[in-house]
């Protein structure tokens, strides 16, 4: 009696119903199982309290066909429940169970910040559905899936650049899995972060009439480093030169120089007043540009330079005219206009007939052109209008002769240099050198240009590129030898053509700062 009680009691106790997973997709396939310790038991499942239907103890389905047995559309919620009958009779319910059928959406990515240097950090954040919130996400940097981890994580740029240097772009995208299975959701949207090399730094010093601007270097700067210096609100660098690359307290600096009044005049026609600068490595990278050095107190506290002229006063000159009979007073000429029985103008006319150097000519034109604006160029008698038109039409026979000497050249090399007269107009003279035909050195002035606009690089290049087109030597330039001042410098990097200082300026600027720093010198140079 007692074993036939305890047989009902056993088969009186409700079975214990699993699921695995409870987080499914149509297509995933969920493990139900009916436990029991009754092998011959025959197992009845209920699916969102329907009728029971007869299956295995153990018995797997998809989601699809489980949302079919109650006639559901996903997302869907079923709840299960099971029990088992016996020869001895049925037992009670299990527990319930429900089961969660999803779509899985796209995930949405975030990237905070999406710009940042190898030491920064960036926060990535792939939200999957809320139904998901528990999934485990795998984030995809530049194509390449990494383990799966928490769905937020904060990457140092260092970790995202892998094999790749700064500045660099790392495309990074995301899904989620559920219940630990490799069931992916579909990729979210692509997000860039980008890793930037960190921000050089400007600063100033100023000795005497010269001006040193360094631009610190962070990254594999090297001598050819490109630095760019940049001129108030301007997106064009004003000056690129390789780097002079200076170590300093573990830092590189890139060094450029200018002179005082050349910084003075370029700032003051900007409305910023600030200088900044940034780097390109000879791969191409760039660095970001600096924060700007304000010089604004540089300009207020600098006295407007003056340009450095030499005049001369032209006197009059008393001479005896041929034919001048003794006792009678001789003529004299007047200030800066040669007579034609002058002494001077008959050297001129023997200059003419001789072989002039196109320099001498555009002299000797430039002065004509000057003296005919204090008198009556209209006048059919005036001499000096006669003479300049001597001189231009000597000119031209003489450049035609030196066109056709340099066209017979493969190589030539230019200097240029800026000079402001007294009444400020502004003139650029262009000088080609050569190895002529007897392999000796020689010179011709390709031009002289009155310069009536700004002094930037980009006019200056402008009209270099119009002497070299004139004269068909834009192909073989191979060089041009400045003063350094910086805008023709920037001139040279406009038009392509290497760029190198004079030495003889350099030298002069050295000699200026040795008598300036030792008085005894100073007073003597002073005295001379």
């Amino acid at each position: 009696m007692a074993g036939h009680l305890l047989i009902l009691f056993i088969i009186l106790l409700a079975p214990t119903l699993t699921v695995e997973p409870e987080l499914i997709i149509d297509s995933d396939r969920v493990h139900l199982k009916c436990h029991t310790i009754f092998k011959d038991s025959q197992c009845y499942f209920s699916f969102d309290y329907s009728q029971y239907k007869t299956f295995p103890c153990q018995h797997t389905l998809s989601g699809q066909k489980l949302r079919s047995l109650v006639n559901k559309r996903s997302p869907a919620d079923v709840t299960v429940t099971c029990l088992y009958v016996t020869k001895s009779g049925s037992s009670r319910q299990s527990n319930k169970i429900i089961v969660h059928i999803r779509d899985l959406a796209r995930p949405s990515l975030s990237v905070e910040p999406s710009v940042i240097t190898e030491t920064d950090s960036v926060t990535l954040h792939c939200q999957p559905p809320a139904f998901a919130s528990q999934s485990l996400c795998s984030f995809i940097l530049n194509g390449v899936i990494q383990s799966s981890s928490p769905c937020v994580q904060t990457v140092r740029g260092s970790d995202l650049l892998k094999d790749q240097s700064p500045p660099a772009q790392v495309k990074v995208q995301c899904f989620y899995t559920i219940n630990g299975k490799w069931t992916n959701s579909p990729h979210s949207s692509e997000q860039t972060v980008t890793i930037q090399s960190p921000k050089p730094e400007v600063s100033v010093e100023v000795h005497n009439d010269l001006v040193g601007i360094f631009c610190s270097l962070l990254g594999s700067a090297n001598s050819q480093t490109m630095c760019h210096l940049y001129y108030g609100e301007s997106l064009r660098p004003f000056l690129t030169k390789n780097a002079e690359v200076k170590m300093t307290d573990s830092r590189r600096l890139c060094y450029i120089s200018t002179s005082l009044d050349a910084l003075w005049r370029d700032l003051t026609t900007l409305k910023s007043k600030e200088i900044s600068c940034d780097d390109r490595l000879e791969n191409g990278d760039k660095s970001p540009r600096s924060d700007g050095y304000d010089m604004s107190a540089f300009i207020k506290n600098t006295p407007v330079p003056q340009p450095h002229v030499t005049t001369a006063v032209l006197e009059p000159v008393k001479t005896t005219t041929p034919g001048h009979v003794t006792g009678s007073e001789p003529k004299t000429s007047s200030p800066g206009l040669p007579s034609s029985r002058t002494l001077v103008w008959d050297v001129l006319i023997l200059l003419l007939h001789t072989v002039i150097a196109l320099s001498l000519l555009l002299a000797l034109s430039f002065c004509c052109t000057r003296i005919l604006s204090d008198t009556n160029s209209e006048d059919p008698n005036n001499e000096a209008l006669a003479l300049k038109k001597m001189v231009d039409d000597k000119y031209v026979k003489e450049k035609a002769k030196a066109k056709m000497e340099v066209a017979k050249v493969s190589a030539v090399s230019l200097t240029a240099d800026m000079w402001t007269s007294i009444n400020t107009d502004a003139y650029l003279a262009i000088t080609g050198h050569y190895i002529n035909g007897e392999d000796k050195l020689d010179t011709v002035l390709l031009g002289v240009e009155h310069f009536q606009e700004s002094h930037t690089a980009d006019n200056l290049a402008e009209a270099m590129t119009k002497q070299m087109e004139e004269w068909h030597i834009k192909s073989k330039v191979k060089c041009i030898v400045t003063d350094a001042a910086s805008n023709i410098i920037a001139c040279a990097k406009n038009v392509q053509i290497r760029c190198s200082s004079c030495i003889a300026h350099r030298l002069n600027l050295l000699v200026r700062k040795s008598f300036e720093d030792i008085t005894a010198l100073n007073e003597i140079r002073l005295k001379a």
